[in-house]
């Protein structure tokens, strides 16, 4: 089995090839000026042609999956908003026999934001079950499988909270909501890293309810488990922004969607980036900016931004940025020995002023100079003070989450 620090050194290894070629391309270019593009152009390809091999699949597929996911595809004919406030009044127009009339020639309509997460979840089981009986029709009884696997995940135990499947697409690309995010006072969202596909469970978002409402007992809390995107499939990949430049759309506009169909006050929406999905985070947090009341970066190796200036959240001043952008990686994460691809770490200095918290760390042994892979799964763990930070921050309680100490 490979170890956490052997993909640590393949993705040094695929930057290092990717700088290479880079300067390679500029010499022959600069050296191409004096002689003619007939003398370097030929080199440059044959330069590429390996980086090319190593990548192409992963990059193609996921910029092909991208482009299908970022603005919804709807089928040949039909015209729909993509804009969450638009959606939301041309579904709140429609009736009951309109809407199932929609969905009908065009399963995927529950996935638009703007919809309300109820809607969303009665319309997507609807389509998970006919992406399964399709898997089945065809004999692919692992996709069929995988479909069954979401199924069984979206049941709600008695005396446990609803379960709302609010975006389900080919292949298993799923957004799963524990409570109602379209009612609750607390939501989080939980951007997923590298390699965290759709199939995972869904304990991350339960611990992350219940170290919420340890706090804030009287709210009502929702955690929204986002895999809206296809993120790097593993942590070799991850040095590439591709992935993220591509989810930073989406992520976005679902963080509009949920103010869009938000009922009664506005809500407190924290936006936790994980690992790659801070870097995700990061990037939709560049430009226009992000709606979200405050975002943490948890074990992040970068944000795809210089420092904490270079990013806005929609509705909070910038002076106030100290106080609603939050970082924590855990002393010997192994995850900080990542290539500097995606800017300076949010818990370096360099980064700017933002709010810093503690997390447990545990020393690896003496043949990794101290370092433990184990480290970086480990902010979720219940013995981590970092779970009960978060807990407390998503609660509106990030002046506790900055208290040292046993908690």
């Amino acid at each position: 089995m490979r170890t956490f620090h052997s993909w640590i050194l393949d993705a040094h290894l695929h930057h290092y090839m990717q700088t290479v070629t880079h300067r390679l391309e500029a010499a022959a270019r600069r050296l191409g000026a004096g002689v003619g593009n007939d003398f370097y152009r030929p080199t440059v390809a044959e330069m590429r042609h390996g980086v090319d091999l190593y990548d192409r699949r992963d990059l193609e597929y996921a910029l092909r999956f991208q482009d299908h996911a970022t603005v919804p595809h709807h089928p040949a004919g039909l015209v729909l908003p993509v804009n969450p406030a638009e959606v939301h009044a041309m579904w709140t127009g429609l009736s009951r026999a309109e809407r199932d009339a929609l969905h009908r020639i065009y399963p995927f309509i529950g996935n638009h934001d703007g919809i309300p997460h109820v809607d969303r979840d009665h319309y997507n089981r609807q389509t998970l079950s006919m992406l399964r009986d399709r898997a089945a029709a065809n004999f692919d009884e692992e996709t069929a499988a995988g479909y069954d696997l979401i199924a069984a995940r979206l049941e709600s135990p008695t005396g446990h909270t609803q379960r709302f499947l609010s975006v389900i697409e080919e292949p298993y690309r799923s957004v799963t909501c524990l409570g109602n995010p379209d009612t609750a006072r607390n939501v989080i969202t939980y951007v997923v890293g590298a390699g965290r596909g759709p199939l995972e469970g869904l304990e991350k978002p339960e611990k992350l309810r219940s170290a919420t409402m340890l706090i804030d007992p009287d709210a009502e809390t929702s955690v929204i488990r986002w895999s809206g995107y296809m993120g790097p499939p593993d942590v070799v990949r991850a040095v590439e922004p591709i992935y993220a430049e591509h989810g930073a759309p989406m992520l976005r506009r679902f963080q509009e969607g949920l103010r869009v169909t938000h009922e009664g006050p506005p809500s407190r929406n924290t936006v936790i980036g994980y690992s790659y999905g801070a870097v995700t985070t990061g990037h939709a947090m560049l430009g226009p900016g992000l709606d979200a009341s405050q975002v943490i970066f948890l074990g992040s190796f970068g944000v795809g931004a210089k420092n904490v200036g270079d990013l806005t959240l929609i509705g909070v001043d910038p002076a106030d940025m100290k106080h609603s952008v939050l970082a924590t990686v855990a002393e010997h994460d192994s995850i900080q020995l990542m290539p500097k691809v995606h800017g300076p770490m949010p818990t370096s200095p360099s980064f700017g002023d933002i709010s810093r918290f503690t997390s447990d760390s545990v020393r690896g042994p003496l043949t990794s100079l101290g370092w433990n892979p184990d480290n970086h799964q480990s902010y979720f763990d219940s013995s981590n003070r970092s779970l009960w930070k978060m807990g407390m921050i998503a609660a509106g309680r990030s002046d506790m989450a900055m208290i040292d100490g046993n908690i």
